[in-house]
């Protein structure tokens, strides 16, 4: 019987695009599939594959568990691996992106789709510009390892609603099989330093595209925070702080924010 993504797709839950990490054996630093809280019907409704990495591999549109479970394991398609035989493969690289709360408040509970759009096209533009800068290997070059850069990943890009309180929280999880093609058209691990370093960067880039279409949308975004992030403006820091645990209903247009109110009521 084939497990469900989320068998795969339990990942640590992060604040923002942050690189999940845990220690594996021999203290090597690396990220892999971890089992915790996420949502199943988030995760197999929203799972699609992004990265040119992917595309070249054949992996195209929804994220299929058997192909995921494969590619996280070092398995590719045409049935090569990567890796070193008899050495743990490590899986992958988890990269977390996640609106501000108010931005979650209207998109969630006042519906507005067309913000959950224009985030996931941001963190999309935000992959594709790691994808340029960061996607790297190691080669051996005359004697010695090199770092080459190869311009390509492969990507399983998935939504969910909820934190782990299970109030509204919209965000992305980026999950960055340890696979690419270099120049030589062989299939390596990735190595993902670059990652590591312009994690903060990632999420700016985001941010900032996020920015702009919210603003065409109609919304007025606040000033800009740590990490590019930034609130809706008309929403109060109460309402942002308040537990999202009874209803909440928008009472105006979501058009403009400036005219919206969201009121939070109890059980």
């Amino acid at each position: 019987m084939e497990r469900s993504l989320t068998d795969w797709f339990r990942w640590h839950r992060t604040p923002f695009c942050v690189l999940s990490q845990q220690k594996e054996d021999g203290g090597k630093r690396a990220t892999s599939a971890r089992r915790s809280t996420a949502d199943s019907a988030d995760a197999d409704r929203s799972g699609q594959w992004i990265g040119g990495g992917a595309k070249r591999l054949g992996l195209e549109g929804k994220v299929e568990a058997k192909a995921f479970d494969a590619l996280l394991r070092g398995e590719l398609p045409d049935g090569s691996s990567v890796g070193n035989p008899g050495q743990a493969h490590r899986p992958g690289t988890d990269l977390s992106f996640s609106v501000p709360k108010s931005w979650s408040l209207l998109a969630l509970v006042g519906k507005d789709e067309r913000i959950i759009a224009a985030y996931r096209e941001a963190v999309v533009e935000a992959l594709q510009w790691a994808e340029k800068n960061a996607a790297e290997t190691r080669i051996v070059e005359k004697g010695k390892m090199v770092t080459q850069a190869t311009g390509n990943l492969a990507v399983g890009l998935f939504q969910h609603d909820t934190n782990r309180n299970q109030e509204p929280n919209l965000h992305f999880h980026a999950v960055i099989a340890n696979v690419t093609q270099g120049k030589d058209g062989k299939w390596r691990t990735l190595k993902n330093d670059r990652l590591w370093q312009l994690n903060t960067t990632l999420n700016s880039i985001a941010m900032a595209r996020f920015r702009v279409a919210v603003e065409k949308l109609g919304y007025e975004p606040g000033p800009v925070l740590k990490h590019g992030n930034f609130e809706a403006r008309g929403i109060s820091r109460e309402q942002i702080s308040a537990p999202v645990t009874g209803s909440v209903r928008r009472s105006s247009s979501a058009r403009n924010v400036k005219r919206s109110t969201l009121t939070v009521s109890s059980p």
